[in-house]
């Protein structure tokens, strides 16, 4: 098999940084060794401000990233799927473009 390149950016739980070789090693290593979100989300967060998308059945990460993003963030957490409401794509496509405006301006 041929690979491309990244055509976007991958941050890593793993390295708790920008990876490009997605190997099966790397793979090996996110089944095996501890998530670094905190590690992660520090690299991404000294590099701009960005938007969250929790697709979590529960949304349940919404308020774990929101715990270990600073404070003073501009960064935005969005939710999509929730157990008590059945209007995920609506939800979703209400996420897309707010998040589009936002590029826009």
């Amino acid at each position: 098999h041929i690979y491309q390149p990244n055509q976007i950016s991958f941050i890593s739980c793993v390295t708790g940084i920008e990876v490009n070789d997605l190997s099966a090693l790397y793979w090996w290593r996110v089944a095996r060794e501890p998530i670094e979100l905190n590690a992660a989300l520090a690299f991404i967060e000294q590099k701009n401000n960005f938007n969250y998308i929790d697709m979590s059945p529960s949304g349940e990460y919404k308020n774990h990233l929101g715990s270990l993003l600073d404070e003073h963030t501009s960064s935005k957490i969005y939710t999509i799927l929730n157990p008590w409401q059945r209007n995920e794509l609506k939800q979703f496509q209400n996420v897309i473009e707010e998040t589009s405006l936002q590029t826009l301006t």
